[in-house]
């Protein structure tokens, strides 16, 4: 409470005299030696006895009023002592003591729940001697009533704060006292709660508030209400991997809350990977940084929805990184990178070489993405780079060995041939225009050289020779840049002339008549006969040869 000096002025000279007088005239009584203050000397003595204390034991909530305090010595001497060394409390906590101008003031606190007694206590310590002393000090109160705070228009189905403070006869303010008001509405769908109105339904109403045996009204209006939004309260900055907890509140514009709806809502995350339950988010790792933004939906009792956005930033789980690449390759070969993304635990969180940055340390490579051109033999470290982190892989690269065109398999014309016969081989892949050559084995012919025609095919006739042994033979076709291919077949013994049939004929007549063989051993003519009809007969065996056989030597060549 606020005082002026001269008033304290007064007040102290006032105490100060009456308060020696009656000192003086009581000591006089007892004895001699007294020390009336104006002569009392601020220096403590040794022999002290005990303290006294001057002031009203009666008081009004709130006032604020001085004590003086003085130092009674074992010879009944009277000392000021000093305030540096004297402690005042009071049994009220919200009472004020301040120690100034040789007074003690007591701002005595209004206290909510009715007038208080207190009880002060004085305590004088110095050289080690401790005095005390204790005032009851019995509290009346100024209330005289009540003022109620609560706004007059109001929005349906919100909450507003409703505010009561006690008053003087003066209408002076002596202290909130909401918590220990009672309220009630006329309409009863209204409700209370830690003084917070509840409104429902729109109309007028009136509010009233008792405290001690005040009693105060207001009136309050209900209009319709702004739409009600979503307010979402969670964290806004997260991990990858990290799951994280909202709650949501449906309140309207002015933010009164007007109902708890987090397990109403449907909550979405602009990541698919992201996994939702309920108000529960676990937040996927993500090769690609991503923030996100989370959605609640909310439908209302008539089908509309309400819906907010939260913008949540996320930061990397990333802590190490898993480099992989062959560590030998050859010049011009395309080599993959893969990297692993760890996180601190050592868990993969999954692969992110499309996502990193790779480069070599040979100059002339070539990188695509997670692939490398390598483009000199020799030896260069791969390194990656990704959210910071970095590692390295070793490729050792080599000349590359000559390579070869595959031609398709050497079709034969047949897998069994005889001896003096034609045989045919056909194979193709090779490019339009590429000499072919074509080698007989096991004794190795030269069978000849032909060009691969436009579908890149070439075709092989050419004669057995007469002097080839039966038995499996093979045909290798080859070609500059291209592999050698081949195929086998059987060489078998020519078959014997058809001519010489005639001659197998008598061995069959002979069975049928066994005992007539042995005459024609015994007569010369008979013996004569046979030998000239072979030797005449064979000519026609020669017949045959001069047309096939001496055709076949020349086509040789390649048809």
């Amino acid at each position: 409470m606020n005082r002026l000096s001269s008033a304290k002025q007064q007040v102290h000279h006032r105490l100060t005299w009456i308060t020696a007088a009656l000192i003086l005239a009581a000591l006089t009584l007892l004895a001699p030696s007294v020390v009336s203050p104006a002569q009392a000397d601020t220096t403590p003595s040794p022999e002290l006895e005990s303290l006294y204390v001057g002031g009203p034991e009666e008081i009004t909530e709130p006032e604020e009023v001085p004590y003086e305090v003085g130092v009674i010595d074992q010879s009944g001497g009277l000392m000021v002592p000093d305030l540096e060394n004297l402690t005042v409390s009071s049994t009220v906590e919200a009472d004020t003591i301040t120690l100034e101008e040789d007074l003690v003031w007591v701002d005595y606190a209004f206290t909510p729940d009715g007038p208080t007694n207190r009880v002060l206590t004085f305590t004088y310590e110095d050289d080690g001697v401790v005095l005390e002393e204790q005032i009851d000090v019995t509290a009346t109160s100024d209330f005289a009533g009540i003022d109620l705070e609560v706004s007059s228009e109001v929005a349906d189905a919100s909450m507003v704060p409703v505010t009561v403070t006690a008053i003087n006869e003066g209408g002076e303010p002596l202290g909130e006292v909401t918590e220990y008001a009672e309220f009630s509405s006329s309409e009863e769908a209204d409700e209370f709660t830690d003084g917070q109105l509840s409104v429902s339904g729109m109309g007028q109403r009136t509010i009233t508030a008792e405290y001690r045996d005040a009693t105060t009204t207001a009136e309050v209006n209900v209009i319709e209400g702004p739409p009600a939004v979503l307010d979402v309260t969670g964290p806004a900055e997260v991990t990858e991997t990290e799951t994280a907890t909202y709650t949501v509140q449906l309140t309207d514009e002015a933010g009164n809350e007007l109902d708890d709806v987090t397990e109403d809502v449907e909550l979405t995350s602009t990541v698919e990977e992201d996994q939702v339950a309920d108000n529960e988010v676990t937040f996927a790792f993500t090769p690609e940084l991503t923030d996100r933004a989370l959605t609640f939906t909310y439908t209302g009792q008539e089908g509309e929805e309400i819906t907010t956005t939260l913008e949540v930033e996320v930061s990397s789980v990333v802590d190490a990184l898993v480099v992989d690449a062959p560590s030998e390759a050859e010049v011009d070969e395309v080599i993959t990178v893969s990297v692993e993304a760890l996180d601190a635990e050592g868990a993969v969180l999954g692969e992110v070489a499309q996502y990193a940055e790779l480069a070599s340390s040979v100059e002339d490579d070539v990188v695509v993405g997670s692939e490398v051109i390598l483009a000199d033999e020799g030896p260069r470290s791969i390194t990656v780079s990704y959210r910071g982190l970095t590692d390295t892989v070793a490729v050792e690269v080599t000349a590359p060995e000559d390579e070869f065109l595959v031609p398709e398999e050497v079709i034969p014309g047949s897998d069994q041939v005889p001896v003096g016969g034609t045989q045919e081989a056909t194979s193709s892949g090779y490019a339009p225009g590429v000499e072919v050559s074509a080698t007989m084995y096991s004794d190795p012919m030269d069978i000849g050289t032909e060009t691969a025609d436009e579908t890149g095919t070439v075709t092989f006739t050419w004669e057995i020779p007469e002097d080839t042994e039966p038995g499996e033979h093979t045909v290798v076709l080859s070609a500059p840049g291209y592999q050698d291919t081949s195929t086998t077949f059987e060489v078998v013994a020519a078959e014997p002339d058809p001519t010489p049939t005639p001659t197998e004929e008598p061995t069959p007549s002979p069975t049928s008549t066994p005992t007539e063989t042995p005459s024609p051993t015994a007569t010369p003519t008979s013996t004569e006969e046979p030998t000239p009809t072979p030797t005449e007969e064979p000519a026609p065996t020669e017949e045959p040869s001069p047309t096939p056989t001496p055709t076949p030597t020349p086509m040789s060549r390649v048809k």
